[in-house]
């Protein structure tokens, strides 16, 4: 059977983007859409992405004049805009509708708050939600959640809380398959397609080199890049005393971070490195940045409390080759890296070979087709009853311990919302009383 294939709304690090050529390459027609008008340029802003940045605009000058100006123009400005956002995604709907048998969603966000998951399932269309990591991961194990707990009250809090269970639960309810990470699937109770058997589509397109008359690396020594979008998370401050400290022991480093830069400009700077330290605190063994790295034969550091779990709960064939430690190993791992040089050119070969085969867009557009087709491997699904990582993403064990103490001694353990899931509760709970 020929599938249509719609992919949206909302890109996260060019995932869905890399899908879609994937899809294409297949000679698989797609109907693609990104809502999110994503800063760092991942892909062009389209027509719902344009009017998501109409609105956002208007929001914040509404905020920002507030006590400048009368509130009614602004006010109405931003309900017409939405108005119209609206009108245009039903437009699109009704065109995805027409001309689709299966639909992809990212991080469970769909034309209308998941309430055309209904429709999509009355009429037999086959709909896939993939999560990819903050949008279903309980808010209290997210580290840059945990860090805005201070900013709002505690009830604006727990709403949040509610709101990314509810979003795991309706798409538990309506989706044919989710597709998502045991390491922030705390949430979920109905099986699911493990993220990294299914795979990440990373690209390099070639028109998207950034400006290479400019070099990023001009010193001497091993050439590290590190380009976090958010640099507490991501644990900079970590990787620039591992730095530090691994050319205490003389050795030359040339390193060079790049802040909340466009896409382009990463691309060109990973084809001039030569390895990535990615980040401190996190839950995969690689991500996208890491990935785009692997393209072009640079190996990655990552460390992240996950690497003590990943051995157990992801196959072996499964688990991209990275240089994935503990938070506290993260100068070893970052000293071997620069010292060894038949080891670090051995692992970026290894990555290479293994993004390059396995998550080549095409193969990975491939697993989705199978999961349309309903022939999903059963070694590509993960019962969340067997998930026991509590650690989180982009913070310290430390600071997870405070969120968790604060919220349970304020609204109870029922406010964790992990009542599916009692022996959770019962070790988080149990962790900071």
């Amino acid at each position: 059977m020929q599938h249509r294939v719609f992919i949206g709304l909302t890109e996260v690090a060019g995932y869905l983007g890399g899908l879609r050529q994937g899809f294409e390459d297949l000679g698989i027609p797609t109907l693609y859409f990104d809502g999110s008008a994503h800063p760092f340029g991942y892909t062009r802003p389209d027509v719902l992405g344009r009017a998501g940045r109409v609105v956002d605009r208007l929001r914040a000058r509404r905020d920002a004049e507030r006590r400048l100006v009368p509130q009614t123009f602004w006010r109405v400005s931003a309900s017409l805009a939405r108005m119209g956002r609206a009108v245009l995604k039903l437009g699109l709907l009704s065109r995805a509708l027409m001309t689709c048998d299966a639909f992809i969603f990212a991080g469970g966000e769909t034309f209308f708050r998941r309430l055309d998951l209904v429709l999509l399932r009355a009429l037999g269309k086959r709909v896939i939600v993939v999560f990819l990591g903050s949008d279903h991961r309980p808010p209290y194990l997210n580290g840059r959640w945990v860090r805005s707990m201070a900013e709002r009250d505690l009830r604006s809090h727990l709403e949040e809380i509610r709101l990314v269970h509810n979003r795991v639960r309706t798409a538990e309810r309506f989706a044919d398959t989710i597709v998502a990470s045991g390491a922030s699937a705390q949430f979920h109770v109905r099986p699911f397609a493990q993220f990294i058997a299914v795979g990440i589509p990373a690209t390099l397109p070639p028109t998207e080199l950034g400006d290479a008359s400019r070099p990023f690396f001009t010193g001497s020594g091993i050439r590290i890049l590190h380009s976090p979008s958010d640099p507490i998370a991501k644990g900079t401050d970590l990787i620039r005393a591992a730095v530090n400290a691994v050319r205490d022991l003389g050795y030359a480093i040339d390193y060079v971070e790049l802040v909340r830069r466009p896409h382009a400009d990463v691309l060109a700077a990973l084809r001039e490195c030569d390895l990535v330290a990615d980040e401190a605190y996190s839950d995969a063994p690689m991500a996208m940045f890491s990935a785009e790295a692997a393209f072009l034969g640079k190996p990655a550091l990552i460390t992240g409390y996950y690497a003590a779990a990943a051995g157990s709960e992801l196959r072996v064939d499964d688990i991209p080759p990275s240089m994935f430690c503990l938070p506290h190993e993260l100068q070893d791992g970052l000293h071997r890296l620069v010292a060894d040089a038949g080891y670090r050119e051995d692992l970026g070969r290894r990555a290479e070979a293994y993004v390059r085969t396995r998550w080549d867009p095409s193969q990975v557009a491939q697993r989705y087709l199978r999961i349309i087709e309903r022939d999903v491997p059963a070694d590509w699904m993960v019962d969340p009853l067997a998930c026991r990582y509590l650690h989180g993403w982009g913070m310290p064990d430390g600071l997870r311990r405070h969120a968790l103490r604060a919220i349970v001694s304020q609204a109870g353990p029922e406010a964790l919302c992990l009542k599916g899931r009692p022996d959770l509760e019962h070790l988080l709970v149990e962790a900071v009383t």
